[in-house]
C-alpha cells in the first residue's frame, strides 16, 4: 500500500489529467467561433458548441454498464484514442458536419475520462490523505481549464481555427502515451468482480440480463445519488459565472472579468495544499459549512462588482469557497467506497453537474432577458444558499447511513467468528 500521495501512478495520472483538460480547454473555447467561420449561424454555432454537454449527459447513465464491466485503464485508453480521433477530424476536414461529429464523440468519451480519473486517483494514494489525492487532481483539471484557452486564445488568432485544433492533438497524443504508462495495482480485484459478474450472467437469459443492465443499480451509484442532487445546486452557479461573468463586467463598463478566472485558479494553487489536508484532518461534516460560506461571500461580492479591484476579491474568495468545497464533496463521494463502487460513485455524482451546467446559464440567461445582472448574480446565490443546506441535510444522512455499515459489518464479522469457533469446536 502507498504511503505518499505523489508515488509514480498518481504522478502519470495528475500529468493525465493535466494534458486531458488542456487539449479539451484548446479546442472548446473556439467551437462556437470556428462553426462561424464555417459559415454557420449564431445559433448553429451555439448548438455545435453545446452539444457535447448534452451528449454527456445522455450518454452518463449507460456508463455504468461499461465500468462494470472493463478495467478502467483500459476504458481510459479507449476514451483517449476518442479525444485524437475526434481532434483530428476537425483538423484535417474543415467543415460543419465534421465538427459536430467531434463535439458527439468527445462528449461521449469524456463522460468516461471525468468518471475514472478520480476514483483511479483517489484508489492508489494512503485512506487517510483522500482529500490531497482528490484535491490534487482537481488542480490538474485546475490548470488545464487555464492554460487551455491562453493555447486557444494565442494559437487561433495566428494561425487558424483548424491548425488550433490539431495543437488540441498534440495535447491528446501525449494524454495518451501518458496513460499507456499507468500501471493499475487493482487490476486483479478487477478481474475478479468481472468474472464474478460473467458467472452470474452464465446463468441467466438474454432477457433477465438485459433487465439486470438496465436497474437504476447498475446505471448508477444509489448511495451517491443525494450528493449528487446537491452538486446540480453547485455547478448551476458555478456554470452561470463561467458563462456570464465577461459580459457582466462588460455591461458595467471595467475589464475586471478577464482577471476572475485566473485569479481563481491563483486562489485554487494556492490553498489547496492547506484545503485538502483540513478535509483529510477534520472531515466533510467539518469543512463544508465555512467553505460554502465563502463560496456564497464571493458571490454577494460579484453582485456590486463594478471595478477591477472588486472583481478580483470577489474571484479570490470565490475561488477559496467554491475551489476547496467542490474537491471535498468529490473526496466525500469515493470515502469508504470500493475500487468498482468509486468509478460509479464519481460517474452518479457528475450527472448532477451536467444538470447544473446545462440549466445554469439557461436559467440565467433568461433572467439577464427581464432582469438586470444584479438580480441574476442574487438568484444565483440563492441557488448556492439551497447547496450548503442541502450539503447539511446529506452530511446528517451520511453519518448515520455509515453507522448503519459500520454495525452491518461488525454482526458479520461476529458472525464468521462464531461460525469458525464451532468447525473448531468439531
Amino acid at each position: 500500500m502507498e504511503t505518499r500521495v505523489w508515488n509514480k501512478t498518481f504522478i502519470l495520472l495528475f500529468a493525465f489529467e493535466m494534458f486531458a483538460q488542456i487539449g479539451a480547454n484548446t479546442i472548446n473555447p473556439i467551437v462556437s467561433n470556428y462553426a462561424v467561420w464555417l459559415g454557420a449561424s449564431y445559433a448553429i454555432a451555439g448548438f455545435l458548441a453545446g452539444i457535447n454537454a448534452f451528449v454527456s449527459f445522455a450518454v452518463r447513465p449507460l456508463a455504468g454498464i461499461f465500468l462494470r464491466r472493463f478495467l478502467r485503464r483500459k476504458i481510459l485508453l479507449v476514451a483517449t484514442i476518442a479525444f485524437v480521433a475526434s481532434a483530428i477530424l476537425c483538423t484535417v476536414f474543415a467543415s460543419l458536419i465534421t465538427l459536430g461529429v467531434q463535439r458527439v464523440v468527445f462528449g461521449a468519451a469524456f463522460v468516461f475520462k471525468s468518471a475514472l480519473v478520480v476514483a483511479f486517483a483517489s484508489s492508489v494514494v494512503p485512506k487517510e490523505k483522500l482529500g490531497q489525492g482528490v484535491g490534487y487532481i482537481g488542480l490538474a483539471n485546475v490548470l488545464g481549464a487555464a492554460l487551455g484557452p491562453v493555447v486557444a486564445s494565442f494559437v487561433s488568432n495566428a494561425m487558424g481555427y483548424p491548425f488550433t485544433c490539431g495543437v488540441g492533438v498534440a495535447f491528446f497524443i501525449i494524454q495518451f502515451i501518458i496513460i499507456t504508462m499507468v500501471k493499475d495495482p487493482h487490476e486483479a480485484e478487477q478481474e475478479e468482480t468481472f468474472a464474478k459478474l460473467r458467472e452470474e450472467n452464465a446463468k441467466k437469459s438474454t432477457r433477465e440480463i438485459v433487465k439486470a443492465e438496465t436497474r437504476l443499480s447498475s446505471m448508477f451509484h444509489l448511495k451517491t445519488v443525494p450528493l449528487a442532487l446537491t452538486f446540480i445546486c453547485e455547478a448551476f452557479p458555478y456554470g452561470t459565472i463561467l458563462m456570464f461573468v465577461l459580459l457582466v463586467s462588460e455591461e458595467r463598463g471595467t475589464t475586471g472579468g478577464a482577471f476572475f478566472f485566473a485569479v481563481y485558479v491563483i486562489v485554487c494553487l494556492l490553498l489547496r495544499p492547506l484545503t485538502t489536508r483540513l478535509y483529510d484532518k477534520y472531515g466533510f461534516a467539518k469543512v463544508f459549512l465555512p467553505e460554502g460560506i465563502l463560496m456564497c461571500a464571493g458571490i454577494i461580492i460579484l453582485v456590486y462588482a463594478d471595478s477591477v479591484a472588486t472583481f478580483i476579491i470577489s474571484a479570490a474568495v470565490f475561488g477559496a469557497g467554491q475551489g476547496a468545497l467542490y474537491p471535498s464533496a468529490q473526496s466525500e463521494a469515493v470515502r469508504g467506497r470500493s475500487t468498482q463502487e468509486s468509478a460509479m460513485a464519481m460517474n452518479t455524482l457528475y450527472l448532477g453537474a451536467d444538470i447544473g451546467m446545462f440549466i445554469g446559464p439557461l436559467i440565467s440567461g433568461i433572467i439577464l432577458e427581464v432582469a438586470t445582472s444584479e438580480i441574476m448574480i442574487w438568484a444565483n446565490f440563492a441557488v448556492a444558499v439551497i447547496w450548503v443546506i442541502t450539503l447539511a441535510f446529506y452530511v446528517r444522512w451520511r453519518a448515520k447511513d455509515d453507522l448503519k455499515e459500520a454495525e452491518a459489518a461488525a454482526a458479520a464479522k461476529a458472525g464468521q467468528t462464531e461460525v469458525a469457533g464451532e468447525q473448531t469446536g468439531e
